[in-house]
């Protein structure tokens, strides 16, 4: 079953509360052990090990503000969105921030480099490589939790920035509805990290003839089945056509 395919809505203030937070707790530690195991990794690759195999970017944290930033760097001007997925639903209904934490990757001993995937999964079966990603979400969370349960000026700004960018809350009048009607046939799209081309995730396991429409504010960003009665198609946002030369 298809979910609702609308953009998320951002609530700035939780999201600098979750990051006061994990600055608190700090960024990932990775120790001997793990730098080991990578260096294990490369030495039965025939490579040289590294004095520090694990890249500087996951020993260090990032703000909202420059994951935006560097986000918006890797797509088109007219791009306003990223990426489709069920979470953004939640975001209409509650004030909302996701989390991103993760688990290292092995630095490349040279540009274009790229290790084998079974390099990447035996990291995957190390608590030393993923306790550290993991312990600092789960800490995030719960003190965030913690905060908003504790602290009622902190529930108040996430409250009061919801009920400005909805218009009223669930429901208001800023508030933006589905852009297609949920259907087993539907297909969405996301842009790839590295590229501008989309790329379809079909559900199900047929084809469809599609269109593939974009609106001028970047906000409707899927496929839908040539013919269907999109609203966004007919009503709220112009939408104009790809060309497959641009797809």
């Amino acid at each position: 079953m298809g979910h609702p395919h609308r953009v998320g809505l951002a609530n700035n203030a939780l999201a600098d509360l979750t990051y006061r937070n994990m600055e608190l707790i700090g960024p990932p530690v990775y120790g001997e052990d793990a730098i080991e195991f990578c260096r294990e990794i490369q030495r039965n690759l025939g490579l040289e090990p590294m004095e520090n195999p694990i890249p500087e970017v996951y020993t260090r944290l990032t703000t909202p503000q420059q994951y935006e930033d560097d986000t918006r760097s890797l797509l088109p001007s007219w791009q306003k969105n990223f990426t489709s997925d069920d979470y953004v639903d939640y975001t209409w209904h509650a004030p909302t921030v996701r989390l991103f934490t993760g688990r290292p990757m092995l630095s490349s001993p040279k540009p274009g480099y790229e290790y084998p995937n079974w390099a990447y999964l035996a990291m995957g079966g190390r608590p030393e490589l993923i306790d550290p990603g993991m312990f600092l979400a789960s800490k995030t969370i719960a003190a965030t939790a913690l905060d908003l349960l504790t602290k009622p000026e902190e529930l108040a700004k996430c409250k009061a920035e919801f009920e400005e960018r909805t218009g009223g809350g669930v429901g208001g009048r800023r508030g933006l509805r589905p852009c297609c009607p949920p259907t087993s046939s539907r297909q969405s799209i996301c842009a790839g990290r590295n590229t501008s081309t989309p790329f379809a995730a079909r559900s199900g396991g047929f084809p469809l003839p599609t269109r593939l429409l974009v609106s001028r504010s970047g906000n409707c960003q899927q496929t839908c089945p040539a013919g269907s009665d999109c609203p966004f198609r007919v009503g709220q946002s112009p939408l104009r056509e790809i060309p497959p030369s641009k797809r």
